[in-house]
Parts: C-alpha cells; sequence; structure tokens
C-alpha cells in the first residue's frame, strides 16, 4: 500500500500484510474501495486480520491476562518490525507567463521527501505520523500530522472511535488531500477565502468518527483552529482562546460497504478489477471557526468565519468522479476593522469536479477543472476557473509518472461599479509539471 503527499497508506502495511499496492490502491496514492474500508477500520483489514497478518506481532503479555483483568494490565502489542515507510518526489517544472520564477524551466529534485510511520498496537489502537524532511529545495517544516485512532470504543464494530493528536479535519474526508492523482490541490480544499485558513491544513485536536449499519458515516471534532502559514507554521498552538468545531456525514450507495463489510447473500463486492467499485457517495459538512489576523493579534481584528460544503463520489466501472463545493463566510478576513460590520463580510465559493478513466491498469487519464468565487462590499474578490490535465502511468506497483498542466482562467471582476476584464493573455497557461514518485 503506497501513497503521495499527506499519505494515509503506507508500504509499512504491505510488508505487514505481504501484500501489492493495489490490494488498496488503483493507483498511487489514490486508494479505491478496500483501501479506504483499510483506512476507516484503523489500517486493520475489515475481515479475518489476524489471519492475514505476516509479521507477527510482538505480545505484551500473555491472552490470560485478559481474564485476570482488572487485577493485572490488559495485554498488548507491537508491531515485528519498526513501521517506517519514505517516498521520494523528483519533478520538472515549465513554467509560463506570470507564474515564472527567474526561471521558467526547473528540475525539483528532489521536489520532496518524506518519512512516514503507521500501524496498530492490537485491533484496538492505531497511529499515523508523517515528516517532511525536504521540500521544493530546502529543509522543509519537519512533522505535518501524528495521530493515534482510539477503535470500536461503544456499541457495534466501527461506530465510536476517536481521533487525537494532529490530523487532517474530517471534512475532508469526501476528498482527502492525500488521495488526489494530480499535482495540483483541489480548489474545494486549497483556497483561501479569507486570511489563512483552507481545509486541507493539518490541526492539533480530538475527532469522534464512525460508521452506522456499514453505510453511514459521520465525523466531529474539536481542533485549535491555528494559523498555518502566518509565521506560526506547523505550530500546535493557537493565537487565540477559541476552538474551531466541524462536522461531516455521508452515506455510500452500492459498492463495497464503507467499512469493508462483505454482503454475505451476494458474496461479492463488484467487479474483481481492484479499480471498480459502481457506487455513489454523498457527504455534507461544516466548520466553525475563527482566527486572529496576524498584523498586531490584536484580539478586536478576530476573523469568524463558517463553511457550508458538500462532497459526490460516483465510481463506475473503469470510470472515476469526484466533485465538491464549499460555501462560506468571513466577517472581518483581513484584520483591518475593530468593528467588523455587514459591508466588510466576504462571501466565497470554490468548486470542483474531476474525472478519470483506468485506460490499462497501469494507464489513467484525467482533468479536474475548477471555479473560485468571492466577493467583498459588492466587489469582487477573486473569480477565476483552473484546469488540470493529467495522464498517470504506474511503471510499478509503487513507482509512478505523472504528467500535469495547470490553466487558469480570470473572469471578469466589478470593483466599485467598474467591470475589470480578465487579464490571460500569455498567461493562462501556468505550467507544465512532470513527476515521478517512488515509494518504499
Amino acid at each position: 500500500m503506497s501513497f503521495s503527499g499527506n499519505a494515509n497508506a503506507i508500504p509499512a502495511f504491505a510488508r505487514k500484510y505481504r501484500t501489492s499496492c493495489t490490494t488498496c490502491h488503483s493507483a498511487i496514492p489514490k486508494r479505491n474501495a478496500f483501501g479506504e474500508a483499510f483506512r476507516r477500520n484503523g489500517y486493520v483489514m475489515p475481515e479475518n486480520d489476524d489471519l492475514l497478518i505476516k509479521q507477527e506481532p510482538i505480545p505484551l503479555g500473555s491472552d490470560e491476562w485478559e481474564d485476570l483483568f482488572p487485577e493485572t494490565i490488559w495485554p498488548g502489542l507491537l508491531p515485528a518490525e519498526f513501521p517506517l515507510s519514505a517516498y521520494v518526489q523528483q519533478r520538472a517544472a515549465l513554467e509560463f507567463g506570470d507564474s515564472r520564477d527567474g526561471d521558467n524551466f526547473e528540475f525539483d529534485m528532489p521536489h520532496e521527501i518524506e518519512l512516514l510511520i503507521g500501524g496498530t498496537l492490537g485491533d484496538k489502537f492505531s497511529f499515523f505520523g508523517e515528516w517532511v524532511m525536504f521540500e521544493h529545495g530546502k529543509d522543509a517544516p519537519g512533522l505535518q500530522r501524528f495521530f493515534f485512532q482510539f477503535n470500536d470504543l461503544l456499541g457495534p464494530k466501527n461506530a465510536f472511535n476517536i481521533r487525537m493528536g494532529r490530523l487532517e479535519p474530517g471534512i475532508t474526508e469526501g476528498l482527502l488531500d492525500n488521495d488526489r492523482l494530480t499535482l495540483e490541490h483541489a480548489t474545494t480544499l486549497d483556497y483561501r477565502a479569507g486570511g489563512v485558513w483552507r481545509p486541507r491544513n493539518p490541526q492539533s485536536g480530538v475527532e469522534i468518527n464512525g460508521i452506522l449499519n456499514h453505510r453511514f458515516q459521520y465525523a466531529v471534532g474539536i481542533v485549535n483552529g491555528e494559523t498555518v502559514g502566518t509565521g506560526r507554521k506547523n505550530s500546535t498552538s493557537d493565537n487565540n482562546n477559541r476552538k474551531d468545531y466541524y462536522g461531516r456525514v455521508a452515506v455510500k450507495i452500492g459498492g463495497l460497504a464503507l467499512d469493508g463489510y462483505l454482503d454475505k447473500e451476494s458474496g461479492s463486492v463488484g467487479a474483481p478489477d481492484f479499480w471498480t467499485d459502481n457506487a455513489v457517495t454523498v457527504g455534507v459538512y461544516a466548520y466553525k471557526g475563527n482566527y486572529l489576523v496576524p498584523i498586531n493579534e490584536d484580539p478586536s481584528l478576530e476573523n469568524n468565519f463558517k463553511r457550508l460544503g458538500v462532497d459526490l463520489h460516483i465510481n463506475y466501472g473503469r470510470f472515476d468522479l469526484f466533485s465538491g463545493a464549499i460555501f462560506g463566510t468571513d466577517n472581518n478576513p483581513d484584520g483591518l476593522v475593530n468593528s467588523p460590520d455587514a459591508e466588510m463580510k466576504r462571501t466565497s465559493s470554490a468548486v470542483f469536479t474531476e474525472g478519470f478513466y483506468t485506460i490499462y491498469p497501469w494507464l489513467i487519464g484525467g482533468l479536474r477543472i475548477g471555479r473560485v468565487s468571492s466577493a467583498q462590499n459588492d466587489n469582487d474578490v477573486h473569480k477565476y476557473t483552473t484546469f488540470s490535465p493529467n495522464v498517470t502511468v504506474l511503471v510499478r506497483p509503487n513507482v509512478r509518472l505523472t504528467l500535469e498542466a495547470l490553466i487558469n482562467s480570470q473572469g471578469d471582476r466589478s470593483v466599485a461599479g467598474v467591470i475589470i476584464p480578465g487579464d490571460n493573455e500569455g498567461s493562462a497557461f501556468k505550467w507544465l509539471k512532470f513527476n515521478a514518485m517512488f515509494v518504499f
């Protein structure tokens, strides 16, 4: 099982179960339905996990200790090997127009080097961590995520789990940033409508999540609401005393159940191709947060913001479609006034649709289209559309080549009643990138 930036499935799991990356992935890092069930289950196989493990874990106590509890400590397990994995990305970029930064053709090698750690401590505890060692030609910020998940604490299996640590908020479950095939991020995950917050930023906090009746998924969480990218980059501390809150619910129709449950009557999960699920998943989510715009960290300059979103995933045969939209309001996005009022409120929307078609198991073609729009005091702040055509080639299950372009089409904006035409002459084509990913 392999991965990409901010990955959640790693080769350490492939070694543990002695299985191929394609068991859980249609193409690294994009997980198939079984891989998603494995991740949701806390990196435990949906069924017969004990029988499938090829690296026998180290017992911390005998099984008899369970019968003696609470007079003794409940026995535990350690992984047989230290569950460490790594990936490297090599990249060459050809940039055009105003996206140039001194050199329009550049070797970005290595583009990124990451170490990832993930595993289980028995069937009730799992953990995952991500450490970026090197990125964009310079030393990287280090720890991005590290969390523990306590599984099956209440009720039926998978119904009630607690995740705690530094994590990607559960509102992104519809399309996790680490599950994308494109080099570019989806607009719903990446657009900063006001200030520095965006959905894909890792946060420190606690999340309760679970799956009910195999088909219904939920997640609720409380996190710091950190000001990532403002001088406190990757700090786990907040710059105010209030926390952020979020929640998401989703339902899956058809295909393999969310928790990997196999319908005993049909005895089948669909077509035998590992990329096929033949299912529709729909989710809705909300996020309420606040932060201090880091001009002088004056509490009166706090920005309160809300986001409401929806996501859709349709898989049919060789075709995979993801789509989503996020709508928001920020009452003081720039931190420029002491008493925010209706005139300072910024409204925003970001939508995207992407489709990928598996031509061969090793060759996938796709296109993502994103649209961003935001306005404040009747003036358009942003209005543009992005296009990201992509070709992915799996040279090996753990070696991936990608060729991708980015086209950004600026829309006409209205500022103070004056229409400002979008400037696309010579600069709409932003870049063409070739990327090679190696995971081990």
